[in-house]
């Protein structure tokens, strides 16, 4: 099981409420292993990853979090089990997925296209929502990568 985001950690020099940003290597270790987390995850722990997941892309470099659904909307469909839901409204509004669910096994795998990428990340997981996760961690975590650049993606802001 997933523990809620200790946030403070990722934060270079101190804790809440240093108006600094996040060191993008610790946030992107932290994105790679969240995405680990979501490709291996059993769907029992949707709930927990999605949030893990929300929890860390607000605390994205470049300041990511005027594209994160209201903690209350996200809350309702995770209690609803919207788990499909909850992941879509994680991805920035003009990002491309593409999903394939069933078969035998009955896994997804999800490719995400963000903006500003060159080329998209593909990853597997549990369900569809699992699968979207770790494919949008994934593919902030390499564009974290390059977290210097200027100027950020339009979306990002």
């Amino acid at each position: 099981m997933l523990r809620p985001m200790q946030n403070t950690h990722l934060l270079a020099g101190g804790g809440p409420g240093n108006n600094q940003q996040p060191d993008p290597r610790q946030w992107r270790a932290r994105a790679d292993e969240l995405a680990r987390k979501a490709e291996a995850a059993g769907v029992g722990a949707s709930a927990d990853v999605l949030r893990a997941a929300a929890g860390l892309l607000a605390l994205a470099p470049w300041g990511m979090v005027c594209r994160l659904p209201a903690p209350a909307a996200l809350e309702a469909l995770l209690a609803a089990r919207a788990y499909a839901s909850a992941a879509l409204a994680l991805l920035p509004a003009d990002a491309a997925y593409m999903l394939s669910c069933g078969g035998g096994e009955g896994g997804c795998i999800a490719t995400v296209l963000l903006p500003g990428m060159a080329e998209e990340v593909t990853m597997p997981g549990g369900s569809a929502a699992l699968a979207l996760v770790a494919a949008l961690l994934a593919g902030l975590a390499g564009m974290a990568a390059d977290a210097k650049r200027e100027p950020a993606p339009h979306w990002l802001h």
